[in-house]
């Protein structure tokens, strides 16, 4: 954690009278200090403690010195430094030394706590109560639905009125904070700190925490036993820093407060309705964890995984963790007696030795077989593609039981030949490349579609498809060079279910609104 010589200077000045000369040191931390003797070497963004009349005639460039004694020449009032002068410190050099050292050590030692909190996805509460002595005033951090996830507060009366944690994991009302829910809907939209009154308990310092568009919550610092110091501020920048942090580690799996991924498949598995506020969260979390700008060149596919080995019993926890070190970038969960991979795959990586390369040798040393879905762009689709996962794995299964994973695409005919579309909408067993034509065709102005679907209906013959259709036959040829750019017409298998999905009762609205592609 860095510490600035804002803070320190604010600090120290509880217990002495300061100056401050020189031009700064800029964004440089402070360091724990060191004593100066006159003709020491000195380092660049180094703290030193010195007594005044042990200070060269010319001035230190580039670091921090704290002096005792008489006041510093005027020649330092313009060095490229800083000199911090300790007007009535009786010559006591040790004393100061020890106090600065109890400002940065405390600090330091405060920060190193919230940071290990932060990393592990810690308790806010434990956070909360770790900057009590820093702070000592009222602290809140509020959910983006504005409900406090914990909090402090002003306990006892007179002389004996102190901060003290709320109840560590309960729900607080929310009548116990009334500044959040009068103001804080309000202001969730400002991305600078600002400060809010309340009457009758002074100035409310607030920060909202943000993942990259979305709102996540807000820290606040209410002045209930201290008025607001300078430091205050900067600190509590700080702590709202690590605040956000352990939101965010929290967030990558499902016991964190906000609407994780992990939350919004396990609801849309079993069909329970997750909003677009709650999505937008929780694909805004997965950006920032992944390090991405944005998503939308990103599709999705769903793995599932079964054991061909009843016997062999496993803890969840570990089978979900294993699976998601095997698939990376992966949300892993147990529904319905199976394990489900949600896989996010980078712009240009629908491959599908991305997903299954990977996986294979996994697959064969527990002997699990695997379905895997289509690829797919819309998360709230997840449910569909999970059922495809499941046809592949069936169908793969029935026709080849030596096989560790299964394509639905590979299966697709079969299923159509057996079921139609069965439990699915038209969409989502339409073949790919007719999604990838239909577009083509709109692009262009020619309608490929219908002259695939009668050249198909005609065996594939173009004289007697020319004629049916009115074209020139050399019209027909250039459609159909177009067409075999995105489908393949030589395979008998892949035609007749080319021309079971042309002939769907809805296939203009399903070409329209699908979401799917094929691994390449």
């Amino acid at each position: 954690m860095d510490i600035s010589t804002d803070v320190l200077y604010d600090l120290l000045s509880q217990r002495y009278v300061l100056d401050r000369v020189g031009r700064g040191i800029g964004d440089k931390p402070v360091t724990l200090p060191i004593f100066y003797e006159r003709g020491m070497s000195v380092e660049r963004g180094q703290t030193y403690i010195a007594h005044t009349s042990d200070l060269p005639n010319k001035p230190l460039d580039g670091c921090l010195i704290i002096c005792v004694g008489t006041k510093p020449p005027k020649v330092w009032n313009m060095w490229p430094g800083e000199v911090i002068y300790v007007a009535n410190a009786h010559d006591d050099l040790m004393g100061v030394f020890n106090a600065v050292q109890r400002i940065l050590r405390r600090l330091l030692d405060w920060g190193q706590r919230l940071q290990s909190l932060a990393t592990t996805g810690g308790a806010l509460p434990d956070m909360v109560e770790a900057s009590i002595p820093i702070f000592e005033n009222r602290i809140t951090v509020t959910d983006y639905e504005l409900r406090v996830l914990a909090y402090c507060e002003v306990t006892g009366e007179g002389a004996a009125r102190h901060m003290e944690m709320s109840e560590r994991y309960a729900r607080v009302p929310a009548e116990k904070t009334p500044i959040i829910n009068k103001f804080g809907s309000r202001s969730i939209r400002n991305r600078e700190p600002y400060f809010t009154e309340e009457p009758g308990r002074g100035d409310n310092y607030c920060i909202n925490l943000f993942l990259g568009d979305s709102y996540i919550g807000t820290c606040s610092l209410q002045e209930d036993l201290r008025p607001l110091r300078t430091s205050d501020l900067e600190l509590f920048q700080t702590f709202a820093g690590f605040i956000r942090q352990a939101l965010t580690v929290r967030s990558r799996t499902s016991h964190g407060q906000f609407m994780t991924l992990k939350v919004v498949f396990e609801q849309l598995l079993t069909c329970l309705p997750v909003s677009q506020s709650d999505m937008s969260h929780a694909l805004d979390i997965a950006r920032f964890n992944l390090g991405v700008e944005s998503l939308d060149r990103h599709h999705w596919c769903c793995v599932v995984i079964q054991s061909a080995n009843h016997g062999k019993n496993l803890p969840e926890g570990y089978l979900c963790e294993t699976v998601e070190n095997v698939l990376s970038d992966s949300y892993v969960i147990v529904f319905d007696d199976a394990i489900v991979a949600f896989c996010l795959l980078g712009p240009g990586k629908h491959r599908i030795d991305e997903i299954c390369d990977p996986l294979d040798a996994y697959l064969k040393d527990m002997n699990f077989k695997a379905g895997i879905s289509r690829t797919f762009a819309d998360v709230f689709h997840a449910r569909d593609f999970y059922l495809q996962a499941i046809c592949a794995l069936d169908a793969g299964f029935e026709a080849d039981p030596t096989r560790s994973w299964y394509l639905f695409g590979d299966y697709a005919l079969d299923y159509m030949l057996a079921n139609c579309c069965g439990e699915f909408p038209s969409q989502m067993v339409i073949a790919p490349e007719l999604v990838h034509l239909a577009r083509a065709s709109r692009a262009g102005g020619a309608d490929h579609i219908e002259t695939l679907r009668s050249f198909l209906d005609h065996d594939c013959n173009a004289s007697r498809t020319a004629k049916a259709m009115f074209l020139h036959r050399s019209t027909l040829v250039q459609r159909l060079e177009k067409i075999r750019e995105y489908v393949d017409l030589d395979d008998p298998d892949r035609r007749l279910y080319l021309r079971m999905c042309l002939h769907l009762p809805d296939i203009e609205r399903a070409l329209a609104e699908a979401d799917i592609d094929e691994f390449a």
